[in-house]
């Protein structure tokens, strides 16, 4: 077994509880050292693909029987964890003026890096809401922090004795002092772009979009079809129309980007090593940057395009008197429930239920944490500098997640609240009455959370099946009007006639 220069048993058990672990070997890649990451297999791991990724023990188990020069630690959107490396800060064991601010600072678990020569340090916490991405670079100071898509590696060489702890607001002095915006001068800075003006839901937006004049072609590109077989040019159409319809909402843009057949694996990675932005970040930067006008500036279209989704915008931006609410994470939920209890439910054996205008939809993304974002960053507003400070402290995702399980008792629901009402079908423009054949508005005190992707249109004219039903019932119209009924209650919740 080889000689290990490495203390492996004095890395924090909570990140070797994680299966996030993987191998480095020192490889020599276009002429510069590399620390190459492998799995345990032999083959090339990734940081943005668990599948690649190993238990602690079996990484240690293979560092010491093959041929690999030490182990590491990826760091995940799924954790809260950030590392912080600082290059070439370690001389003849002491570390320099800058790098000892810097610990001093985050005062969490840090240990040399396995030259010897630099400094990683782990600590848990957030990065600030300017940054967007996985982190930042300052090549000047050789200074790293990154928050996921990334690897560190271990070697359980001790600075000093401190555990992982919570560090996000002395993380923000850290950006404050060391990191500026001149590395991204000349370019979009994404951090302006996060304003997002349009509040239907991204289906809701989809719809609005594929119906638009340019509806086909944005269609094509979301269902993942390429424009002369180049994919990078087809994702920045995609985002030039997004750019367009979500007002530049830099933040919107990539939650719907997300949604297309066009999402890969490289949108997340780091692409431009001189500003540290991601594949997509760049993308959509370019997009905003070449795009002039969007549909906030033509008032007629955004007249109508208002009209068209009048209800949700009034169900959530409903506006109601100040209160005030203790500042816990109780006082949290209860002020979570007070803006937002009408259109949030909780099903215990379900989950959470967002009312988008139409329906109540079952939140598969994470609307609700969107929500409680929104409310707790409202505080940021606050004259009382009290609520101010806990708006910051509120940065935190742990007193959020907290905060969002208090709120699920304060707006319960049960299954049996939902699609009770047999003859009301939920169509995109209304509730059609089925046994009065009337259109009503869309109702959330209805409990309805299905829909169907038509439009009702008491005109409408249907020759094909009229055609269809005449050939196959060669014009027996007893039939016919039978076959028409069978089908029409086929929409109903109506089994009486089983």
């Amino acid at each position: 077994m080889k000689e290990n220069p490495y203390n492996f048993n004095e890395i924090p058990a909570e990140l070797k509880a994680l299966p996030q672990w993987i191998l480095w070997k020192a490889e020599t890649r276009g002429g510069k050292p590399t620390k190459v990451p492998y799995q345990v297999n032999g083959e090339m791991a990734q940081a943005n693909n668990r599948r690649t990724w190993s238990t602690f023990a079996t990484a240690v188990k293979f560092y010491l029987e093959g041929d690999y020069d030490g182990i590491g630690f990826v760091f995940s959107r799924q954790d809260n964890y950030i590392g912080i490396d600082i290059d070439k800060c370690v001389v003849d064991g002491k570390t320099n003026t800058l790098s000892t601010e810097i610990i001093d600072t985050l005062d969490s678990y840090t240990e040399f890096s396995p030259s010897g020569k630099g400094i990683h340090i782990i600590i848990k916490g957030n990065l600030p809401q300017s940054v967007l991405g996985t982190g930042r670079k300052n090549t000047k100071h050789g200074l790293e922090i990154y928050s996921y898509g990334r690897y560190f590696t271990f070697s359980g060489n001790r600075e000093n004795s401190n555990e992982v702890y919570e560090r996000t607001d002395e993380l923000a002095e850290v950006f404050e002092q060391y990191f500026d915006d001149s590395d991204i001068q000349g370019r979009v800075n994404l951090a302006e772009f996060e304003k997002d003006e349009i509040t239907i839901t991204n289906d809701a937006l989809w719809g609005r979009i594929f119906r638009s004049k340019n509806g086909d072609e944005i269609r094509s590109l979301f269902n993942g079809n390429l424009i002369n077989n180049d994919h990078s040019a087809s994702d920045l159409s995609l985002c030039n129309h997004l750019a367009f319809w979500t007002g530049k909402s830099a933040t919107r843009m990539d939650t719907m980007f997300r949604e297309s057949a066009l999402m890969r694996d490289k949108w997340d990675v780091i692409h431009f090593r001189d500003t540290n932005e991601t594949y997509g970040e760049r993308t959509i930067a370019t997009a905003i940057s070449a795009t002039s006008t969007t549909i906030l500036d033509n008032k007629e279209q955004f007249a109508e395009f208002s009209f068209d989704f009048h209800n949700v915008k009034e169900e959530v931006v409903e506006e109601k008197p100040k209160k005030k609410f203790r500042l816990t994470e109780l006082g949290n939920a209860e002020r979570i429930a007070y803006e937002y209890g009408h259109v949030i439910k909780y099903v215990s054996d379900i989950g959470w239920f967002i009312w988008d205008g139409k329906r109540w939809k079952v939140d598969n993304k994470k609307e609700i944490e969107r929500i409680t974002a929104k409310v707790l960053r409202g505080l940021y507003k606050s004259e009382d500098e009290s609520e101010s400070k806990w708006a910051r402290m509120c940065e935190r995702r742990n007193i959020r997640m907290n905060s969002i399980k208090d709120l699920m008792p304060l707006v319960p629901a049960e299954r049996e609240d939902f699609d009770q009402h047999k003859f009301l079908l939920n169509v995109e423009n209304g509730i059609i009455n089925l046994k009065s054949g009337n259109l009503q508005q869309h109702d959330r005190e209805l409990g309805i959370s299905k829909i169907t992707n038509v439009e009702f249109d008491e005109n409408a004219k249907y020759p094909t099946w009229s055609n269809f039903l005449n050939q196959i019932f060669k014009g027996d119209k007893d039939l016919i009007e039978y076959m028409q009924r069978l089908v029409g209650y086929s929409l109903t919740g109506d089994i009486s006639e089983q």
